[in-house]
């Protein structure tokens, strides 16, 4: 797989940024005719406690995706691409957006979809936004949201949902539903 320069800068901020241990692994999707979308993935925790980062690389955006978890990488980066390229082809995904999900890998394990979230959730010392290159590209966590929590964070906002995960101690990186 050939990487342009901004690609390696991305890659190279992901390094950078978190403790990722080993090699970052990517893959290609063509989706819907629009193009090759690349998302990457890296190891955070370690066998006993696979937390992995999966994260897009925007091609005319300067929106980028990524979630933190346990779940299956090679599953997520797909999701991770397609909503990159929702973004930038269909409807732009900003801060606090729900998005369905049709993935079954995704769906079978208990959730409706995501929650397009802050970085700092997660990751308090992550940033919002990075300079690269030329471009500045703004940082959005991509978090699984179950349908009553949409149903919530609809009618009640967003602050009412994260209010609600305080309350549960919501463990944000287990991708496998808990009840």
């Amino acid at each position: 797989m050939e990487f342009n320069i901004f690609e390696r800068a991305v890659a190279g901020f992901f390094y950078d940024t978190l403790p990722i241990k080993g090699d970052l692994s990517f893959r290609e999707y063509n989706l819907s005719g629009e193009g090759l979308y690349k998302a990457g993935f890296g190891m955070l925790g370690d066998d006993n406690d696979p937390i992995q980062v999966v994260f897009s690389i925007p091609k005319d955006s300067d929106d980028l995706y990524f979630i933190i978890s346990d779940g299956n990488p090679d599953e997520l980066a797909g999701e991770i691409a397609s909503l990159q390229k929702y973004n930038e082809k269909i409807a732009h995904l900003c801060m606090n957006h729900t998005v369905p999900t049709e993935c079954d890998y995704v769906k079978g394990s208990g959730w409706f979809g995501y929650l397009i979230s802050s970085p700092k959730v997660t990751w308090n010392e992550f940033p919002m936004t990075s300079k690269l290159l030329d471009r500045n590209i703004r940082f959005r966590l991509v978090m699984p949201i179950s349908e009553s929590d949409r149903i919530i964070k609809t009618e009640s906002g967003v602050d009412a949902l994260m209010d609600k995960y305080d309350e549960q101690k919501r463990e944000l990186f287990t991708f496998k539903k808990q009840s």
